[in-house]
């Protein structure tokens, strides 16, 4: 963290600092965001001493600025332009390990510990206070480190079942300090995309996972084989319907129309979706309670036209609570999840 302030001091130039004052000087306070994900990889020819090591998955956790800012007028000092950039991305460390739920949180501990002990950094006449929040993470991380085990709880922050997510009168008390970990705007798209999916394949049947029978599970597969086909046809992708990246599900809900045509979901409700997933991604303020109201209604829409099947844990977690968890954000959401734009 001194060698980012240090970075940042030479990016803004002595003629900027000379016009601060001494107060301006020591009020600065840094304000970043950190995570941690593994992933596997190629396992390299190259042998390690100890042959039971292994480099066939990594997991790394990081840290980006996001913002430089005077700590008593909040004036911003300098602003990260691009948050998710790998330009930005600063290891903390990296591990031949594989991601488990006791990796995950020992290495929250390890991480959270150092920034507890984390002390200003002062060059010269210039002092940082830092702010490290806890943001890029995905839905694996966020059940490890809240301990959410059980598949049948799968909302962390209201510990609602799949079964409640479609019965919009309940209203459940939230674990507020859950919501510190803020949205996954990445793999939100991506949750989103395949739940569009996952309930155009059973609009054959009208079914969940209820037990289907056979000829049901013989049209529910023909409805996804010719869905997949559509969109190799209409929207080019290699291995579309196996590998459902950002870059495919952004593409679905940017050609709304096309995608509503090909999977027989209403429309609107995709634009809505969209709309909110752009709207999340902005990185500019969001406007909470009109943002709450939009959501809402869009939960409405889904479950008037869908009730057979249940939302996703994702789509639950961004319609039912996103506005609760933007409002607890110190940045922008779009700045503070692993990905922006």
């Amino acid at each position: 963290m001194d060698h980012t302030i240090k970075r940042l001091l030479m990016h803004l130039g002595e003629e900027f600092l000379e016009q601060l004052t001494e107060s301006e000087k020591r009020s600065f306070l840094l304000i970043s965001k950190w995570g941690c994900d593994g992933s596997q990889q190629i396992q390299y020819k190259m042998k390690f001493e100890n042959e039971t090591d292994s480099d066939a998955n990594i997991f790394q956790s990081s840290v980006v600025p996001l913002q430089l800012v005077h700590g008593t007028g909040k004036k911003i000092i300098w602003q990260n332009p691009t948050p998710s950039s790998p330009r930005y991305c600063r290891p903390i460390r990296i591990r031949f390990v594989k991601e488990t739920t006791d990796v995950t949180n020992e290495e929250i501990e390890y991480v959270e510990n150092q920034i507890k002990e984390l002390n200003k950094t002062k060059i010269d006449d210039i002092s940082v206070k830092h702010k490290i929040v806890f943001t890029m993470v995905d839905g694996k991380v966020c059940n490890a480190a809240t301990l959410t085990k059980s598949t049948m709880r799968p909302c962390y922050i209201c510990g609602a079942t799949s079964s409640d997510f479609n019965d919009l009168t309940k209203e459940r008390p939230c674990n507020k300090d859950n919501m510190r970990f803020g949205l996954s705007l990445l793999h939100a798209r991506i949750r989103f995309f395949e739940s569009i999916l996952h309930v155009a394949y059973r609009l054959p049947v009208m079914k969940w996972r209820a037990r289907l029978t056979a000829e049901e599970k013989k049209l529910v597969d023909t409805r996804k084989k010719e869905i997949q086909t559509k969109f190799r046809e209409d929207i080019p992708k290699a291995n579309f319907g196996n590998t459902n990246d950002g870059n495919t599900s952004r593409r679905f809900f940017e050609e709304f129309e096309k995608s509503a045509e090909i999977t027989g979901i209403d429309q609107n409700l995709i634009y809505r979706l969209k709309v909110i997933l752009d709207t999340m991604c902005c990185g500019i303020k969001i406007n909470i309670e009109k943002f709450e109201i939009y959501c809402k209604e869009t939960a409405e829409l889904y479950v008037s036209l869908y009730n057979f099947h249940p939302m996703t844990p994702t789509l639950h977690k961004v319609l039912r609570h996103g506005a609760a968890v933007i409002k607890e954000a110190i940045l922008p959401i779009g700045h503070t999840s692993e990905h922006f734009g």
